[in-house]
């Protein structure tokens, strides 16, 4: 049956922003990226008006030295920014023998929020004024670009501001005057959603979204993969949409030495998460995201955390329809990706690919006209 979560308190405002992060010095200079970051985030939604609208939501994932007493935020971000705080104790529970589990840092993060949508940023992603403005208008009208916001999730593309500039900490107007002036000649990735690869600087969807999906497998406590998981579960039920086609681009400030090889395994070599195709549109618990763990600070103002009910759309009998529908349609779309990332298969199953792209297409219409004919 489609997912029910009990509605105890109501988002209250449109957008969160969310970042993770550690005291650690990960790749040098951490502090000033993520406290420009935060900054840059918090100025905007100043500048745009929506103090009241939208929140920034730091998860603090197992720093021995608090990031909140560490950061130099200026008044806008400390006023915008939430801190959730995880002890080291708790944290190390979850890392296991990873120094760092991202997505269970992204999720507690997540399953704590109180915007009606996720705008998932690394610590060190840099939108500018624009990008931030596009979003919460998209939000408020909800589409962007043409697109569905309850029926889309968007991925940004970015661009790698050089290390060798940032590397003196310049200040926000000088870092936005060098932006606008040498865009064209910074290193990008761009995303490929048919070969996806992870390395996207933003991720927007609905808070729904992230409920019903559970959000990051939290048994990839490794480097790499998670995201493209996420994708690939995503993807099966929702449509994609590159936010940098639609005029919103990401930046992001770059920390590796070298901008052709853009290689963690290389500059901080760490286990790699088992590149494996999920089997599961939800794989964690009902417990994910530290429902049940103590923290050491949350400074919302919340009495509760905010759950998100996702609304049956139709009869108990027709909802089991629903489900079987997505079922076929999740499955067809992982079969695909597995011939599609696998060499071996590529070749000669060419023609049952486009085959199963179009039906597992026509599903996904099917799904949609059927829902529409229900609602009526």
């Amino acid at each position: 049956m489609p997912v029910e979560i009990p509605a105890e308190a109501r988002p209250r405002k449109l957008l969160s922003i969310i970042v993770h992060g550690k005291n650690d010095a990960y790749m040098g200079n951490f502090l000033w990226r993520l406290s420009s970051c935060l900054n840059k985030h918090a100025r905007n939604l100043a500048e745009i008006g929506a103090r009241d609208s939208a929140e920034i939501v730091l998860a603090d994932w197992g720093s021995e030295v608090p990031l909140a007493g560490a950061l130099t935020l200026e008044k806008a971000a400390q006023e915008l920014t939430r801190v959730i705080q995880v002890s080291p104790a708790v944290a190390a529970k979850y890392n296991r023998d990873s120094p760092y589990s991202s997505a269970h840092a992204i999720n507690t993060a997540a399953r704590r929020v109180q915007g009606q949508f996720i705008l998932l940023c690394d610590s060190d992603s840099y939108l500018p004024l624009a990008s931030t403005a596009q979003i919460l208008d998209g939000i408020r009208n909800g589409r962007i670009g043409g697109r569905s916001l309850e029926e889309t999730i968007f991925l940004g593309s970015r661009f790698h501001v050089p290390k060798a500039f940032h590397a003196q900490a310049p200040s926000l107007e000088t870092l936005d005057a060098y932006i606008q002036e040498n865009q064209r000649t910074f290193a990008h990735d761009k995303l490929n959603f048919r070969f996806f690869g992870g390395a996207q600087g933003s991720f927007l969807c609905a808070t729904r979204i992230w409920h019903e999906c559970t959000g990051i497998d939290e048994k990839l406590i490794y480097v790499g993969w998670c995201d493209i998981d996420l994708f690939i579960r995503l993807a099966s039920t929702y449509r994609c949409a590159d936010l940098e086609d639609l005029g919103i681009p990401t930046f992001h400030l770059e920390h590796f030495h070298g901008a052709e090889d853009r290689s963690s395994r290389r500059e901080i070599p760490r286990k790699i998460n088992e590149n494996v195709v999920p089997h599961c549109y939800a794989p964690n618990g009902a417990d994910w995201g530290l429902r049940d763990e103590p923290l050491l600070a949350d400074t919302t103002n919340s009495e509760a955390e905010t759950r998100f009910e996702i609304p049956p759309r139709s009869t108990p009998a027709d909802g089991q329809i629903y489900y079987d529908l997505q079922k076929i349609a999740r499955h067809l779309y992982w079969v695909w990706i597995l011939i599609e990332r696998d060499p071996t298969y590529r070749d000669p199953l060419t023609a049952t690919t486009a085959r199963l792209r179009q039906i597992q297409e026509r599903v996904r219409d099917r799904l949609e006209d059927w829902l529409s004919y229900r609602q009526r």
